[in-house]
């Protein structure tokens, strides 16, 4: 991968393309992050008052720790997201929200990156990291902020190899959001 010096345009030339392709802006990534987690949200509300015991976690008779909670709502996120994103993740490497911003997320060699290698690499370890005592939150705190390096990668895009990309750089315009990217 060649990555350009002008910070203005962060194009890199992929092995065997004719044509450049763009690193994803960091607001459509932003963007399509927040319409992953408005999607998955939606469906984790009904799932977690289901998982906790439906009605009756709303009563006052039902006791349950912090930790039993945090645990159950991240097994029920680790369902939504692959049953969500899992077909999009598989066949073209976005995720609803990154196909809604004509982001993809593939290998920093630009070849496609694989579903196993979305899954246990880069969303696994993030999924985790809530479980781990006092570092859980740290490393989800930690792991969005190298995004603002010259690579534009996540911890986790580093931890799985991958970058995400503009696939299609002109659709921010279309969509009303060319001044944002």
């Amino acid at each position: 991968m060649t990555v350009s010096n002008d910070s203005t345009n962060d194009t890199f030339a992929l092995p065997g393309a004719t044509a450049s392709t763009c690193l994803a802006p960091l607001t459509l990534r932003l963007l399509a992050a927040m319409v992953d987690a408005v999607i998955c949200g939606i469906l984790l509300v009904p799932m977690f008052i289901l998982i906790i015991g439906g009605v009756g976690f709303l009563s006052s008779n039902v006791h349950m720790s912090a930790e039993v909670a945090a645990f159950r709502l991240t097994l029920s996120a680790w369902m939504v997201h692959p049953f969500v994103n899992g077909y999009l993740l598989a066949t073209r490497g976005q995720t609803v929200g990154k196909w809604c911003f004509g982001l993809r997320i593939m290998r920093s060699d630009g070849r496609p990156a694989s579903l196993r290698r979305l899954l246990l690499l880069r969303w696994l370890p993030t999924g985790l990291a809530p479980l781990v005592p006092a570092v859980g939150a740290w490393l989800l705190l930690i792991d969005p902020i190298f995004v603002f390096g010259r690579s534009r990668q996540c911890l986790h895009d580093l931890v799985a190899d991958t970058i995400v990309v503009h696939a299609r750089p002109d659709q921010g315009k279309e969509m009303g959001v060319g001044a944002l990217a």
